[in-house]
């Protein structure tokens, strides 16, 4: 079962794009980021800013995306 709710477009050319609300922080950040990945995202756009990134223990986001072959 999913943890993170996407809300997914499907795109003309095939494509989708997706939005969510940011993903739980912490000791959670590793299975949110798994999760996405199984869910098909393979790039992921993030629009915090520092001080919110910050707040919601979202730090290691990059390499989390690195780590499950995900752009950040």
């Amino acid at each position: 079962m999913s943890t993170v709710q996407l809300y997914t477009v499907a795109l003309p050319n095939g494509g989708r794009v997706s939005i969510m609300p940011h993903p739980r922080g912490g000791e959670w950040l590793a299975d949110e980021c798994a999760d996405l990945r199984r869910q098909g995202v393979t790039l992921l756009v993030s629009l915090l800013t520092e001080p919110e990134v910050v707040h919601f223990s979202l730090e290691d986001e990059a390499a989390c995306c690195q780590a499950n072959a995900m752009e950040f």
